[in-house]
């Protein structure tokens, strides 16, 4: 699809009922974002699984956001939407991830320039004065007031919560993919990874790998208890697709126990789950 009739499908659906959404949500923050891009000027391009009509439940939304007015309006775009909950600019990705107290994530991707390829890949939301280049993934640097580049501790947290997410859309291979690689970037930690090369975190046991998540989550402050409570109870909704045991111990946990009973659930996620 060109960029031309990718507007001119959501024009005549009157900007929604082209996208296959898996929640109110989604939807919600598409016609949001469409109207704010087309009051602020901006070319609005969504791309992912959102773009490709396969999108569920826990997917983030991918969008790639280009145009002069980006400097000025990235702020109000990513403000208006909802309370932000968790944000951070990634810088070694230098894109902007933002999950909102509602729980919908978006990774806001802000562009000098775009490609033909990415114009042919993506779902065109609105269209403004855009560039085209030859340069793959031409970002831009803003500085966000929402957006900031965070501690690597906040990072970590902001690693748990895609894994999780990419775990409940049941893409376990993408989920591992997304720790190894974001670890990396933000500097080898010998009690992250090692010596480990990506195969052999694919290769590992279930267990060992949300081991790996649950270290990340409990080991670091996330600095207030809305959002730790939104991590742990995500922990283990992810943990619930890879085993039901797991899963009981989830439906506990949403119950609201006790810190004690919470003490020896956090600790039981330590059984083998083959």
């Amino acid at each position: 699809m060109d960029i031309q009739n990718g507007v001119k499908l959501l024009l005549e659906a009157d900007k929604i009922e082209a996208i296959n959404f898996p929640t109110e949500t989604h939807r919600e923050f598409i016609v949001f974002i469409s109207q704010q891009c087309k009051k602020s000027a901006i070319t609005a391009l969504l791309k992912g699984s959102m773009a490709k009509g396969n999108a569920q439940e826990y997917s983030d939304i991918d969008i790639i956001l280009t145009g002069e007015n980006i400097s000025n309006c990235l702020d109000l775009i990513i403000g208006s939407f909802d309370k932000i909950l968790l944000s951070e600019h990634f810088a070694a990705t230098s894109t902007y991830m933002v999950v909102y107290a509602n729980g919908l994530a978006v990774e806001y991707d802000v562009r000098k320039t775009v490609t033909e390829e990415d114009i042919k890949k993506s779902l065109a939301l609105n269209i403004s004065d855009y560039q085209i280049s030859g340069i793959p993934r031409d970002r831009l640097f803003v500085n966000s007031c929402f957006c900031p580049k965070r501690s690597r501790e906040y990072s970590l947290l902001m690693i748990a919560q895609m894994c999780c997410a990419k775990l409940l859309c049941q893409k376990a291979a993408l989920a591992r993919d997304i720790y190894y690689d974001r670890v990396k970037l933000l500097g080898n930690d010998m009690t992250l990874l090692g010596n480990l090369d990506k195969a052999t975190i694919h290769e590992e046991p279930k267990r060992q790998f949300l081991n790996r998540i649950r270290q990340l989550i409990f080991a670091y402050d996330a600095g207030s208890p809305e959002i730790s409570e939104y991590l742990r109870d995500l922990f283990y909704k992810a943990a619930e697709i890879e085993n039901s045991m797991i899963g009981r111990l989830a439906a506990a946990t949403e119950a609201n126990i006790s810190d004690v009973v919470l003490h020896v659930l956090k600790n039981s996620i330590c059984v083998d789950l083959h």
